[in-house]
């Protein structure tokens, strides 16, 4: 599962938690002891159920018909009395652990009615409806009876054969409900031996596969003060160690703007902006003011994937300037090396900029280390050093590249504008 299933993930658990999160469970209902294999015992599951999530003012009715190929169940929500009438395949009285399950994902579309919750795409709310029952404290039950294999031995001549069955329901896959319910454990403070108590071997596999693979969404430090400031400040390095390739780039085309291609110009402006727009959204995490513990570890948890994203942005954006500056060198040392026809790069030239985002002249001090300059206007922060150019008798090698610098720079600027 990739990190944009688990952010999207992430998204319907804050929003159910927004919602109702007040209200739900700290807890997980225990998968049943008695198995879901009759109209008596189904009929039993559906109250208990609807209890568990809150929903004891309701009656659920259920009923054993035949569905619609790969429909496992229906419920009616157009009613409004108390009775609710739902149904289930009968092929799943042979599969008991997906029959309860499927119980779970048709009494919580009538909770999410309730409470009003409902997205405008279909399977998107299937999905959501899944996600509810994990996040009502459904998951176990759910991760039991999402995928339920059943051997048999049928006579074949004289011998016998083994003939195993699966059975598959719900709209999530067994990894992704270990996900959604890794998530709902670690946002609540539930054990580990409180979470996998009840689960079948291959329902605790899925959750042990989970914490390998994407456990660092539902990190349980999440729920520290200040969980993402090693993050943030770390974008904050990343945002300057870019800023100081930027400028080494600015610094060949203070030397060299007449004979450069404009295309610089616009991937500075650009970067600049992006990078200025980054360090904005870093700094809003840290406002993040929500009182309800587990809304603040679910934002914790969504924003840290937007900083992963950030960073592999800036570390993109530190590539393409390490190699436009080597480019640069190159021209810059070209032009120096034809000393009758152009000037040496002086001092005074690199203690004179412009800021990169509005574009204001700033005098620094000349020949000066690494500084941080603030534009006195747009207030915008920027890493640069005022030492001049310095070229070596040997000529550094190029980069190869089987695009052309022109080709590159158009590819960057064009990528830019369709951000």
């Amino acid at each position: 599962m990739s990190d944009r299933f688990a952010e999207a993930f992430i998204e319907k658990l804050i929003l159910l938690e927004q919602v109702a999160g007040a209200h739900a469970h700290y807890r997980a209902m225990m998968p049943p002891t008695s198995p879901a294999h009759d109209l008596v015992s189904v009929q039993k599951l559906a109250k208990q159920v609807g209890s568990f999530v809150g929903l004891t003012d309701f009656t659920f009715i259920v009923a054993v018909a035949k569905q619609r190929e790969t429909v496992g169940g229906n419920i009616d929500l157009v009613g409004k009395g108390r009775d609710v009438f739902l149904e289930i395949d009968a092929d799943l009285l042979a599969f008991p652990d997906a029959a309860a399950a499927t119980i779970c994902h048709e009494v919580c579309h009538k909770w999410l009615q309730i409470h009003r919750v409902h997205l405008p795409v279909k399977i998107e709310n299937e999905i959501l409806t899944d996600i509810s029952a994990v996040f009502l404290g459904l998951g176990k039950v759910m991760l039991n009876g999402c995928e339920v294999r059943r051997t048999s031995e049928e006579p074949a001549g004289e011998d016998t054969r083994t003939v195993t069955q699966t059975m598959t329901t719900g709209y999530l896959d067994r990894g992704q409900l270990a996900f959604v319910y890794g998530v709902v454990c670690a946002m609540r403070n539930i054990s580990r031996a409180d979470a996998t108590l009840g689960l079948n071997p291959e329902a605790l596999q899925a959750v042990d596969t989970c914490d390998t693979s994407l456990g660092q969404h539902y990190d349980r430090r999440f729920h520290q003060p200040g969980a993402l400031d090693a993050g943030i400040a770390d974008l904050d390095s990343q945002v300057t160690a870019t800023q100081q390739a930027l400028a080494d780039v600015a610094k060949h085309m203070v030397y060299v703007r007449e004979a450069y291609v404009a295309a610089v110009d616009s991937f500075l402006a650009a970067s600049h902006r992006e990078l200025r727009a980054l360090r904005s959204r870093g700094a809003a995490m840290t406002s993040n003011g929500d009182w309800d513990p587990a809304l603040r570890y679910l934002r914790s948890a969504q924003n840290q994937c937007e900083l992963n994203r950030m960073i592999d942005a800036l570390g993109a954006m530190q590539c393409a300037s390490h190699d436009l500056s080597e480019r640069s060198h190159h021209v810059c040392r070209r032009i120096w090396q034809n000393s009758e026809a152009f000037p040496p790069p002086s001092t005074e030239k690199f203690a004179t900029l412009v800021c990169p985002h509005d574009g204001t002249r700033l005098r620094l001090p000349e020949n000066a280390g690494d500084l941080i300059a603030t534009c006195p206007k747009c207030k915008y922060s920027f890493a640069y050093n005022t030492k001049p150019l310095a070229f070596c008798p040997t000529p550094r090698p190029l980069p190869t590249r089987k695009l052309t610098l022109r080709e590159r720079l158009a590819r960057l600027i064009r990528g830019k504008g369709n951000d």
